[in-house]
């Protein structure tokens, strides 16, 4: 005989026992978890010992993030140099203006000096000059009383300056900082520890991680590439006299080279009176006269003239301030001084004997306004 037995199902009870289990797997698989993590955090914590993080499927050096940094900083310093550079453009521009006008009116003073003492003109040729000649020296002494001009000028080179200052010198950090972090990651690659260290990273966190620098390093070398694309610089080498001079070869109006002493601490190109004649640049008796102090202490009275152009290398300027000592100092060397170098940064590495130039080019846009610029007068 077939005896069937049937059981009463506690529904409540085989949810109750569910529930539980499902609780064990997640806290047992919870645990699991968080041994992974925290194995991965170990292993992320030697990482530092190369001075390396985890980013992702990415390791990021220190060196990386450092040059991020001082391109981010570089970025900066160039948007607030775009800002001054207009300003500065239009007052430097009328500098050179009113300076070529100025000594293109002291030259026909000259001349006209010259005619009148020759006394072979007319009644009215010789009101003619003398008029002029008033009107030259009337302009010269409205000139002269613009005294505040000088200060503007030396205002605005100085503010523009600094910043350039600290736009080379910080992009040149930058240079260097993105050549250690590469050389740095040469070795990261050859070294055996940290290529099992980051096998087992990408074991654990089931990734592929290579060894190398991450793309936003490459990019980071490729925006830096382009900054210094936008910076002239060359290194010009120097002949010493084997103490402190340095001697530079300048071009003077495309003529042939001459050899300078270098010297910062010169206000203005101090050129001795044979070689001003050989260039071309014989000043006039009415030539405006400056005082000069000599290395030795000695004050002179030379003259001053504008140089058309001047150029160091690839790097030219334009409209420079000179001195032209009297003829009786046959002994004096030209030198090189401020109011060429101080349209560039420069800097003098001694035991290299080489004198490193750069000059920060502002772009098409900047030349633009600038030109624009020049029709209006300068901001007070």
């Amino acid at each position: 005989m077939n005896i069937t037995l049937f059981y009463r199902i506690d529904s409540a009870a085989i949810s109750s026992r569910f529930v539980l289990f499902f609780l064990a797997v997640m806290l047992f698989q919870g645990a699991a978890l968080q041994g992974q993590d925290s194995r991965i955090s170990e292993l992320e914590q030697q990482l530092k010992d190369f001075k390396l993080k985890r980013s992702g499927a990415n390791l990021i050096s220190d060196g990386e993030l450092e040059l991020r940094k001082l391109l981010d900083e570089e970025k900066a310093i160039r948007f607030e140099m775009k800002k001054k550079y207009p300003t500065f453009k239009l007052i430097e521009d009328e500098d050179n203006k009113r300076s070529a006008n100025i000594q293109a009116a002291v030259r026909r003073y000259a001349e006209i000096q010259r005619t009148l003492a020759q006394q072979n003109l007319n009644v009215l040729q010789h009101n003619q000059l003398v008029k002029e000649n008033n009107a030259i020296v009337a302009s010269l002494n409205e000139a002269d009383v613009d005294k505040a001009w000088p200060a503007r000028v030396k205002a605005a080179r100085s503010e523009f300056n600094e910043i350039r200052e600290r736009y080379v010198s910080n992009l040149l950090n930058a240079r260097k900082a993105a050549d250690e972090a590469e050389k740095a990651w040469e070795e990261l690659k050859a070294n055996e520890s940290l290529k099992k260290l980051v096998e087992e990273i990408a074991k654990e966190t089931k990734q592929t991680i290579p060894l190398a620098p991450s793309k936003g390093f490459r990019s980071t070398i490729n925006d830096l590439k382009k900054l210094e694309g936008q910076v002239l610089s060359e290194q010009i080498p120097l002949q010493s006299d084997g103490g402190n001079t340095f001697m530079i070869s300048v071009v003077v109006q495309g003529q042939a080279p001459v050899d300078m002493v270098l010297d910062s601490g010169a206000g203005v190109i101090s050129l001795p009176f044979k070689t001003a004649a050989t260039l071309g640049l014989t000043p006039t008796a009415y030539d405006p006269d400056v005082t000069l102090v000599l290395a030795d202490g000695r004050q002179v009275t030379a003259k001053r003239i504008i140089i058309p152009t001047v150029r160091v290398g690839k790097f030219e300027a334009s409209q420079v301030e000179a001195a032209v000592l009297p003829p009786e100092l046959t002994q004096a060397e030209p030198l090189l001084g401020m109011s060429f170098l101080k349209n560039f940064q420069f800097k003098v590495d001694s035991s290299q004997q080489m004198l490193t130039m750069a000059k920060v080019g502002m772009g098409d846009e900047e030349n633009k306004k600038s030109k624009s610029g020049s029709k209006k007068k300068p901001p007070k």
